[in-house]
């Protein structure tokens, strides 16, 4: 088998916190990787407002109003 990619060995080692196991129902299962996805796009929201609040940062830095 091949190898995985140090970002697949990452995102793996994150969904091992999930503990999703073969004995696991289908709702426990679909719990499980719902609650994985809001995490993520509570992490990807996060970043967003923090990228838009740098940019705007960087941008007042670079062109300061009343110049």
């Amino acid at each position: 088998m091949k190898p995985l990619s140090p970002q697949k060995e990452k995102f793996a080692k994150y969904l091992e916190l999930y503990k999703i196991e073969p004995t696991d129902s289908e709702q426990e299962i679909s719990y499980k990787v719902l609650d994985c996805a809001y995490d993520l796009f509570c992490a990807l929201d996060a970043f967003t407002k923090n990228h838009n609040a740098m940019k705007a940062k960087i941008l007042n830095i670079l062109n300061p109003k009343g110049e």
